[in-house]
């Protein structure tokens, strides 16, 4: 059966598998037993649909970047606790969490300000900078927020949250000294009773000293890994999104012929091309070389030529039988979204999350 006979509309899908979801979602857990794991659903699930997701992990504990993210799910009937990482913003931010169960991660002294003008009782982590340099309080300004916290009456500390620089690479020294640094600064402000926060991802995998009491997975749970040298490391992940296409044409060029803008490929032997309706206007990455694999029929062709908006060009010539229909996986089971990361010189997590609303999206 051609792919044309099994969507509607042009040929090109993502399935989201909530098993394998679920799936990677326990296996992360398994790595810390000891620990909550906080799951982080923040830019729209990596790109895999937060709200299709947040229903089906129970009452576990959710993660958003923002208060608008957090809104979407609220709006959609979830109900979990959510943890908003960024913070609030402005009143808006606040009056949503008088309403919803939000907990908010304070990096900064102004928004515990904003917090401390609200009718309402919040609950806070405090965000650490312990050697990122991005976000959070440093040693002085900790001291500080302490008493604005003390002065504030509707405000709480609940916990101490921190995020690594380098937590993706194994054994590196930088790791140790941020876990360190937050230790330190718990004893020393006689915060040392609260739990902490502190594992992505990357720590689970690699630094059983980060676990702590609230691990916070991410781009695992969808099947990606931290850092894609680690490439077959892991087969305990299991790939959520299947990103299908299909071939919508096919010709037969001869030696010295090129294909796609700007000659970028030429074709050393008479070949066979197929066009497959993906692009960078779907999110597929622009700079994707020639040679990217594509699998179809269970075989990785090579991509040849530049990827276009609507378009890409893939040498079939050594599948010896393709059709126009044929199914063609760009990443999911079978050719994880790493591999093709590594080829264009990116990250899994920028493949998901830029993948366009004009991909539609199907739940299993």
């Amino acid at each position: 059966m051609r792919f044309f006979d099994t969507v509607a509309g042009r040929p090109l899908v993502a399935s989201i598998d909530r098993s394998a979801f679920l799936h990677n979602l326990r296996y992360a857990e398994s790595l810390s037993p000891m620990s909550e794991t906080l799951v982080v659903l923040k830019a729209n699930a990596y790109g895999h649909g937060a709200v299709a997701l947040a229903k089906c992990v129970g009452n576990r504990r959710l993660a958003v970047a923002c208060a608008s993210e957090a809104k979407t799910l609220i709006d959609a009937g979830v109900r979990n606790p959510i943890m908003v990482l960024e913070g609030p913003f402005d009143e808006s931010c606040v009056t949503l969490s008088e309403s919803s169960q939000i907990t908010w991660v304070i990096h900064s002294r102004w928004q515990l300000n904003l917090l401390s003008k609200s009718t309402k009782n919040h609950s806070i982590w405090l965000k650490l900078d312990t050697g990122m340099h991005r976000l959070g309080l440093s040693s002085a300004e900790l001291a500080m927020a302490i008493r604005d916290v003390e002065t504030a009456e509707n405000i709480s500390i609940v916990g101490l949250f921190s995020h690594f620089a380098s937590a993706d690479e194994k054994n590196v020294g930088s790791v140790v000294k941020q876990i360190n640094q937050l230790d330190r600064l718990s004893e020393q402000f006689g915060l040392s009773d609260l739990p902490i926060s502190l594992a992505n991802s990357g720590a689970l995998m690699h630094y059983a000293d980060a676990h702590r009491h609230l691990s916070r997975p991410g781009i695992m749970l969808y099947g990606g890994l931290p850092n894609n040298s680690d490439l077959d490391r892991v087969p305990q992940l299991k790939a959520v999104m299947n990103l299908d296409s299909a071939i919508i044409a096919l010709r037969e060029i001869g030696i010295g012929e090129s294909v796609g803008y700007g000659a970028s490929w030429t074709a050393q032997r008479k070949s066979i091309i197929a066009t497959i309706a993906i692009g960078y206007g779907d999110g597929y990455p622009r700079h994707a070389p020639n040679g990217t694999p594509v699998l179809i029929k269970q075989k990785l062709m090579p991509l040849v030529g530049r990827v276009s908006m609507d378009m890409i060009t893939v040498d079939v010539t050594d599948l010896g039988d393709a059709r126009v229909g044929d199914v063609a996986r760009l990443w999911g089971k079978g050719l994880s979204a790493d591999q093709i990361a590594k080829h264009a010189g990116t990250i899994s997590y920028e493949l998901f999350t830029q993948l366009t609303m004009r991909v539609p999206r199907q739940y299993k």
